[in-house]
Protein backbone atom coordinates (compact mmCIF):
# COMPACT_ATOMS: atom_id res chain seq x y z
CA UNK A 1 0.00 0.00 0.00
CA UNK A 2 1.52 3.22 -0.89
CA UNK A 3 0.54 5.06 2.12
CA UNK A 4 1.83 2.21 4.59
CA UNK A 5 5.04 2.90 2.63
CA UNK A 6 5.09 6.49 3.30
CA UNK A 7 3.99 6.22 6.29
CA UNK A 8 7.21 4.19 6.98
CA UNK A 9 9.47 6.32 5.09
CA UNK A 10 8.73 9.36 7.10
CA UNK A 11 8.86 7.24 10.37
CA UNK A 12 12.44 6.59 9.20
CA UNK A 13 13.34 9.68 8.69
CA UNK A 14 11.29 11.07 12.21
CA UNK A 15 13.36 8.27 14.35
CA UNK A 16 16.98 9.02 12.87
CA UNK A 17 16.70 12.23 14.46
CA UNK A 18 17.85 11.36 17.74
CA UNK A 19 14.91 11.87 20.39
CA UNK A 20 14.19 9.88 23.21
CA UNK A 21 10.28 8.87 22.99
CA UNK A 22 7.69 9.27 20.13
CA UNK A 23 3.64 10.21 20.75
CA UNK A 24 1.31 9.28 17.88
CA UNK A 25 -1.72 11.64 18.05
CA UNK A 26 -4.33 11.35 15.40
CA UNK A 27 -7.43 13.25 15.12
CA UNK A 28 -10.23 10.71 15.96
CA UNK A 29 -8.10 7.94 16.90
CA UNK A 30 -9.95 7.69 20.47
CA UNK A 31 -13.34 5.90 18.51
CA UNK A 32 -11.05 4.20 16.16
CA UNK A 33 -7.27 3.66 17.40
CA UNK A 34 -6.40 1.01 14.46
CA UNK A 35 -4.36 4.29 12.67
CA UNK A 36 -2.54 4.64 15.51
CA UNK A 37 -1.83 0.96 16.42
CA UNK A 38 -0.58 0.07 12.37
CA UNK A 39 2.03 3.33 13.04
CA UNK A 40 3.09 1.93 16.69
CA UNK A 41 3.49 -1.15 14.62
CA UNK A 42 5.74 0.25 12.49
CA UNK A 43 7.92 2.06 14.53
CA UNK A 44 8.48 -0.84 17.00
CA UNK A 45 9.15 -3.40 13.91
CA UNK A 46 11.82 -0.69 12.73
CA UNK A 47 12.81 1.45 15.64
CA UNK A 48 12.35 -0.84 19.06
CA UNK A 49 14.97 1.40 20.97
CA UNK A 50 12.38 3.90 20.66
CA UNK A 51 8.95 3.94 23.17
CA UNK A 52 5.87 4.79 21.67
CA UNK A 53 2.65 6.07 23.68
CA UNK A 54 -0.40 6.60 21.86
CA UNK A 55 -2.66 8.79 22.56
CA UNK A 56 -6.12 6.77 22.36
CA UNK A 57 -3.81 4.78 25.31
CA UNK A 58 -3.19 7.29 27.63
CA UNK A 59 -6.23 9.26 27.37
CA UNK A 60 -9.32 7.81 25.14
CA UNK A 61 -11.08 10.96 24.76
CA UNK A 62 -12.81 13.07 21.98
CA UNK A 63 -10.47 16.44 22.47
CA UNK A 64 -7.49 16.39 20.65
CA UNK A 65 -5.34 18.99 22.06
CA UNK A 66 -5.67 17.21 25.66
CA UNK A 67 -5.25 13.86 24.22
CA UNK A 68 -2.04 15.43 22.54
CA UNK A 69 -0.58 16.79 25.08
CA UNK A 70 -1.25 14.42 27.88
CA UNK A 71 0.20 11.69 26.00
CA UNK A 72 3.01 13.75 25.09
CA UNK A 73 3.92 14.62 29.14
CA UNK A 74 3.91 11.05 29.52
CA UNK A 75 6.48 10.30 26.45
CA UNK A 76 8.34 13.17 28.20
CA UNK A 77 8.57 11.88 31.54
CA UNK A 78 8.98 8.24 30.12
CA UNK A 79 13.18 8.29 29.82
CA UNK A 80 13.36 9.94 32.93
CA UNK A 81 11.63 7.59 35.18
CA UNK A 82 13.42 5.31 33.37
CA UNK A 83 16.54 6.53 34.70
CA UNK A 84 15.05 6.75 38.16
CA UNK A 85 14.21 2.90 37.83
CA UNK A 86 17.79 2.44 37.38
CA UNK A 87 18.63 4.35 40.28
CA UNK A 88 16.46 2.94 42.18
CA UNK A 89 17.83 -0.32 41.72
CA UNK A 90 21.00 0.41 42.27
CA UNK A 91 21.01 2.49 45.58
CA UNK A 92 18.53 -0.19 47.34
CA UNK A 93 20.84 -2.61 47.22
CA UNK A 94 23.95 -1.12 49.38
CA UNK A 95 20.80 -0.65 51.95
CA UNK A 96 19.75 -3.91 51.93
CA UNK A 97 22.85 -5.35 52.20
CA UNK A 98 23.92 -2.67 55.26
CA UNK A 99 20.58 -3.85 57.13
CA UNK A 100 20.96 -7.63 56.64
CA UNK A 101 24.59 -8.21 57.68
CA UNK A 102 24.02 -6.67 60.67
CA UNK A 103 20.61 -8.96 61.35
CA UNK A 104 17.97 -6.28 60.49
CA UNK A 105 15.15 -6.71 58.08
CA UNK A 106 14.76 -3.19 56.06
CA UNK A 107 11.53 -3.67 55.25
CA UNK A 108 10.98 -2.72 59.46
CA UNK A 109 12.22 0.79 59.30
CA UNK A 110 11.09 3.94 57.85
CA UNK A 111 13.40 5.80 55.60
CA UNK A 112 14.37 9.24 55.02
CA UNK A 113 15.37 11.04 52.04
CA UNK A 114 16.38 14.11 51.14
CA UNK A 115 16.58 16.03 47.90
CA UNK A 116 14.57 16.74 44.69
CA UNK A 117 13.84 12.96 43.93
CA UNK A 118 14.40 11.92 47.49
CA UNK A 119 10.99 11.25 47.95
CA UNK A 120 10.74 8.89 44.95
CA UNK A 121 13.53 7.18 45.65
CA UNK A 122 12.69 6.40 49.59
CA UNK A 123 9.12 5.59 48.15
CA UNK A 124 11.08 3.02 46.11
CA UNK A 125 13.52 1.61 48.21
CA UNK A 126 10.36 0.89 50.63
CA UNK A 127 8.33 -1.23 48.24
Amino acid sequence: MPHVQRATELIDDLCSSGFEALTISLVHSYATPEHERRLREIVVKRHPHIPVSLSWETLPASREYDRAITTMMNDYVHPTMKRLDIANAVMRWPLRVTTARRGLDPREFGLVAFGGAGSLHANAGAK
